[in-house]
């Protein structure tokens, strides 16, 4: 059975996330595992970290997993499986081993969109955005609802190279909700170039068997063009191929700009 990942923190984002991914799991027919990871060090400067207070620590983690798979399990009717992690480290490593052992096909986040960029900066989180695993950003007010359109904001580079890896979910998304998939480029300069042209053709690649509609966008800047489609044809969820970035890197990665900005979820799909 597929499994998708979900680390909480019982925050009000957290939770909604986990509510999105057990959604999706029961459309999917996933699995969900929820992970909170205690982290250490647990003493600060104001309190000394006792072992009594480390088992109420962890009393009220398990507690709150347990709080939340129940919030689950009623809201899907118990159609979906639901497996409980709770660890103590670093939730960089915690994270990683749980992937090596579940292999998720899906890891989702739940951000605050008006403080996405900081949320990344101060949070540990960050450092996760590398692994090699489809990971979903779901902004706190997103509702779950059947995909009905579904964008990717690809280049030629991503067509030839991230696409065709990301094939298998891409089919599932498809075949499961039947939604439009407009696929989308950006041109900047003032002179439409090979990269752009390769749009119109390349009808034996990967993705031609989606049957995308694909569309071209001319503006100053690839952030500025997608935000313009998206504005104009609202879609369900955004699909980026962050390449040899980092996800949601930041500087002039098109991914970290977009999810900053989007109130729709964001799939980030590893080459």
């Amino acid at each position: 059975m597929k499994s998708i990942l979900v680390p909480v923190n019982f925050s009000a984002c957290a939770s909604n996330a986990a509510h999105y991914a057990a959604d999706l799991g029961a459309a999917l027919h996933a699995q969900i595992h929820l992970l909170h990871v205690v982290q250490i060090p647990l003493a600060s400067a104001e309190m000394a970290m006792t072992e009594d207070l480390y088992n109420r620590v962890l009393d009220s983690a398990d507690e709150g997993l347990k709080e939340l798979q129940r919030d689950i399990l009623a809201r899907t009717s118990g159609q979906v499986k639901i497996q409980l992690h709770l660890q103590t480290g670093n939730i960089t490593a915690e994270v990683t081993e749980i992937c090596r052992t579940v292999s998720p096909y899906l890891i989702v986040f739940g951000v605050t969109a008006p403080t996405f960029e900081k949320f990344l900066a101060g949070s540990p989180v960050n450092a996760l955005l590398h692994l090699r695993y489809p990971i979903l950003v779901v902004p706190e007010d997103a509702a779950w609802h059947p995909y009905r359109t579904i964008a990717l904001a690809c280049d030629e580079t991503d067509v030839n190279r991230g696409v065709p890896h990301s094939m298998p979910l891409l089919r599932e998304l498809q075949q499961r909700f039947h939604p439009t998939i407009d696929l989308v480029t950006v041109e900047t300069s003032e002179v439409l170039s090979n990269e752009a042209c390769g749009f119109e053709s390349g009808e034996s690649r990967p993705i031609s068997g989606l049957n995308p509609n694909r569309h071209y966008v001319r503006t100053h800047s690839v952030l500025q063009g997608l935000e313009q489609w998206l504005g104009s044809r609202p879609a369900d969820l955004a699909v980026v191929f962050p390449k040899h970035h980092s996800f949601l890197e930041f500087h002039t990665s098109r991914s970290r700009a977009l999810a900053k900005n989007s109130r729709i979820p964001i799939l980030s799909l590893p080459e």
